[in-house]
C-alpha cells in the first residue's frame, strides 16, 4: 500500500451548509492506496465503488495533518494483509481496523482540531452601539473592527480572512462572513 500523505488540514465547509464535510480515512484495494479527505457528498452519501466495497472509508474526526499521517502510517501493516483477502473475508476484518483507528484517534486527541462557528468565536469581544430605540448602529469585535452599514463587502471579506487566519492555530473558525454580514445587517436594521 502506498500512503498520500496530507500536507495541509482536510477541512471543507459548503455554502448553505451549518457544519463542515466529515473526514476519513480511505483505503482504495484496486488502487492499493491509504489517504485520508473529507466526503464531497452533502448529507453523509458515499460513492457507490465505497458503498460496494472496493474503497473503504474510516470515519476520523477533524485532526492535524501530521497525525492524520501517523494514522495512516500505523495501519499500512494491517491494510497490506487486508488487501491480500477475498472481498468477502475483508469487508469482516475491516471492523477491527476502524477499531484500530478508533484506538489511534484517542491517542492523538490533543491533535484534534476544534472546530467553531464565528458567531460563538466573537461573542467574547462583540460590543454594539446603539440608539436610544435600541437600534444597532456598529459592531464593535475588540479594538481593531467596526462594522456598520455602510461596510464594504470587500472589508467584510478581509475581516473574515484576518479573523480565520488569527484563530487557525487552535481553532478552525466557519461561517465568518456570513457571521460579519449579518452584523452589518444588524446595523442596517
Amino acid at each position: 500500500m502506498k500512503i498520500k500523505k496530507l500536507s495541509e488540514e482536510i477541512f471543507e465547509l459548503y455554502a448553505g451548509q451549518g457544519m463542515p464535510q466529515p473526514c476519513h480515512i480511505e483505503i482504495d484495494w484496486q488502487r492499493e492506496t491509504i489517504s485520508a479527505d473529507y466526503n464531497p457528498e452533502i448529507g453523509g452519501g458515499v460513492p457507490a465503488d465505497v458503498w460496494d466495497n472496493r474503497r473503504t472509508w474510516i470515519r476520523i474526526p477533524l485532526l492535524r495533518h501530521q497525525a492524520i499521517n501517523e494514522i495512516m502510517e500505523a495501519i499500512k501493516p494491517v491494510a497490506n494483509r487486508l488487501a491480500g483477502m477475498d472481498p468477502a473475508e475483508r469487508s469482516e476484518a475491516i471492523t477491527d481496523l476502524e477499531a484500530d483507528v478508533d484506538t489511534l484517534v484517542y491517542e492523538n486527541e490533543s491533535e484534534m482540531l476544534p472546530i467553531m462557528d464565528a458567531a460563538d468565536w466573537l461573542d467574547a469581544v462583540l460590543t454594539r452601539d446603539e440608539d436610544e430605540s435600541g437600534n444597532t448602529l456598529a459592531v464593535h469585535l475588540g479594538d481593531d473592527i467596526t462594522i456598520t452599514s455602510n461596510t464594504s463587502d470587500e472589508q467584510l471579506q478581509s475581516w473574515a480572512d484576518g479573523l480565520e487566519f488569527e484563530a487557525s492555530l487552535d481553532t478552525y473558525l466557519y461561517n465568518t462572513y456570513k457571521t460579519l454580514d449579518s452584523f452589518r445587517e444588524e446595523c442596517r436594521g
